[in-house]
């Protein structure tokens, strides 16, 4: 069956090059096969950069919810750079700051990182007080980025604290 090849093959179930996955994800993904997303979801985590990077392009260009949960998943469970992946995030216009809240929880700071960039570009405000809480996260890294969150979101009760955390001096 038709479906079934293009789906192996854009999983990476079927050995075929890089090519071959990469146009198997651009059908699937144009015919808008009910089962994109869980390809697109296993081709975040190929081997190869280029069918990663594919997957990554695509899921911006779908720009829906359900692609956004694939890539907060692929985000939390460390499968490609997590640069790039909060980059296509905050490129999407659909509504993503819902899906944000369970990375603030993560034990990765890399993770906790850019869940923070992402509450402070989208504006989710719905996490401020985890933002409050990541302040005083262990990593410095993390701690800067809950305070430039907090600045984003801009709420004037968290102007003091946003002054104080300000002389850390970590």
């Amino acid at each position: 069956d038709g479906d079934n090849l293009l789906l192996t093959l854009a999983n990476g179930a079927r050995h075929g090059s890089i090519e071959d996955r990469i146009e198997a994800l651009h059908v699937v993904t144009s015919g808008r096969h009910p089962e994109m997303y869980a390809a697109l979801g296993a081709a975040l985590r190929a081997p190869e950069p280029e069918v990663a990077a594919m997957a990554l392009r695509l899921l911006k260009e779908l720009n829906d919810e359900a692609a956004v949960a694939v890539l907060v998943d692929a985000l939390a469970a460390g499968v490609y750079l997590p640069s790039r992946i909060a980059a296509a995030v905050d490129r999407m216009t659909v509504e993503r700051a819902s899906y944000l809240g369970p990375l603030l929880q993560h034990e990765s700071q890399t993770v906790r990182f850019w869940a923070l960039l992402l509450c402070g570009r989208t504006g989710a405000s719905q996490w401020a007080a985890d933002v409050r809480r990541l302040v005083t996260d262990p990593a410095p890294q993390v701690r800067r980025a809950a305070v430039e969150a907090l600045g984003r979101l801009g709420n004037p009760e968290d102007h003091s604290h946003v002054l104080a955390c300000l002389a850390d001096s970590q």
